[in-house]
């Protein structure tokens, strides 16, 4: 079964939800939804169009 975004459905969406607790409840309060159930690799993922192009950082190198 192909992967959708959690909140649209949209086909492959690229961010998965934070490990880390805090960034976590971030995400759940910024984007007003309710916690996954899975918080993992293979757990759901958001797909861009719920983010702005300046909330998007790439960890390896700070940048999009």
């Amino acid at each position: 079964m192909p992967r959708v975004c959690f909140l649209c459905k949209a086909p492959d969406p690229s961010f998965k939800f934070p490990a880390n607790e805090s960034d976590l409840l971030k995400w759940i309060s910024i984007l007003n939804i309710q916690r996954p159930n899975k918080v993992s690799s293979s757990g759901p993922r958001l797909c861009a169009s719920h983010f702005k192009e300046e909330d998007i950082v790439n960890q390896s190198n700070g940048k999009w």
